[in-house]
């Protein structure tokens, strides 16, 4: 389908990274957004030695590019929409990317974590362009005013605030970053005060999600870590766990989740999913050299649960980027969206995961469409796979 689709415009030493499915215009058809990362090619590539072993070079040796931003026009059919868009302004080496609305305008936004190149917050000017703002946003840089080697990226609420948070991860030594949504008008780095910071301190990561894996309500970090090299310390690392303690920091769980999350290696690609569908998320980790691993989560703890599957009509069909505000029967109240783009070069479960502790019961939910259409389900039973179609106006 590539070759009549208008999605094979680009050059062809363009090395294509991540790709995240979103509605950026709302008219019902989902465009696709590509992270770039340079012009490559086995002709061009460059040799690299530290002490007569080869490395990789340094990111900071090829040139930065824009992300690429496809509109599509129904029927399989794409347009290029790159520089009329506004993209084409914003350079660098694109890796991860999530896509939530985080201002809260309704309409979906863009996030690229950018490897050794300041982070892009392409704002929807809800218009058919968007405009570059990570500067303005306080988040494009690290807490030291410096870029890093940004890897995978996920975009979630994680302190229940009603503001979808980012976090995205990069090399050992240089500090993971988990930014706040400060209401919509900029992120607050808080990887210092949460823990973050020391936590990741050893660690290279790649792929990452906010992932409740325990259904207690509270979204969890999940990291794939291994080095880019194997010339480091310890260059095979084993994954991390950190669990999210009401909102407030983390405290690492890994050694706590059984022997096969920590085995080592130099992993990289992850997805989130309800593999056997007993209401608790699972893994699947790439590593180099290795096959897959799937990572089942014995779920016995006994806390309850609720995925969504939202099923679009007037919206995208995937109902992708659909925000679901949910309150159980005591009255708490947790967030989430629709999204596969997770993490780094992966997609995971389009269905959206709720836990919900010892709460059997949810008062309501509310789900706001791309559409801007609200409905509204109330008395809602725990521990279900709920699926819900947009109604009509």
């Amino acid at each position: 389908m590539t070759a009549n689709s208008g999605l094979d415009t680009k050059p062809k030493d363009l090395v294509n990274v991540a790709a995240a499915w979103f509605d950026y215009d709302n008219d019902g058809l989902l465009d696709l957004v590509v992270s770039e990362y340079t012009y490559w090619t086995p002709q061009t590539d460059k040799r690299c030695m530290m002490a007569s072993h080869e490395v990789y070079c340094s990111p900071r040796q090829y040139q930065a590019v824009a992300s690429h931003l496809y509109h599509n026009l129904g029927h399989g059919k794409f347009e290029d929409v790159t520089e009329k868009s506004g993209f084409g302004s914003a350079l660098g080496k694109g890796m991860g990317i999530v896509i939530a609305d985080f201002n809260g305008d309704g309409w979906m936004d863009v996030f690229v974590a950018n490897d050794t190149t300041p982070g892009s917050l392409f704002i929807n000017q809800k218009d058919g362009t968007f405009k570059e703002e990570a500067m303005d946003y306080d988040i494009a840089y690290n807490e030291d005013g410096h870029t890093v080697s940004g890897m995978g990226a996920d975009a979630k609420d994680y302190d229940n605030g009603g503001w979808v948070d980012i976090f995205f991860n990069d090399l050992r030594s240089e500090t993971f970053v988990l930014a706040r949504n400060e209401s919509g008008k900029s992120f607050r780095n808080m990887s210092p005060e949460t823990n973050i910071q020391k936590l990741s301190s050893l660690f290279s990561g790649w792929s990452n999600a906010f992932v409740d894996y325990g259904n207690d309500g509270w979204k969890d970090i999940y990291s794939s870590n291994g080095d880019v090299d194997d010339i480091a310390e310890v260059p095979e690392q084993h994954d991390t766990l950190w669990r999210n303690v009401d909102g407030k920091k983390f405290v690492d769980e890994s050694a706590n989740v059984g022997q096969d999350f920590l085995r080592m290696g130099f992993q990289r690609g992850s997805a989130v999913a309800d593999l056997n569908e007993d209401g608790f998320p699972d893994f699947v980790v790439t590593s180099l050299n290795e096959k897959p691993r799937i990572l089942i989560n014995s779920g016995s703890n006994g806390n309850h649960w609720l995925w969504i599957e939202t099923i679009g009509h007037q919206s995208n069909r995937d109902g992708i980027g659909t925000q679901i505000k949910l309150t159980t029967s005591s009255g708490r109240v947790l967030y989430n969206h629709v999204t596969t783009s997770v993490g780094f070069m992966s997609s995971s479960d389009k269905r959206v995961h709720f836990g919900l502790g010892k709460e059997t019961t949810v008062k309501t939910i509310e789900l706001r469409w791309p559409s801007g259409i609200v409905q509204v389900l109330k008395d809602v039973k725990a521990d279900q796979f709920l699926k819900v179609e947009e109604p009509p106006r």
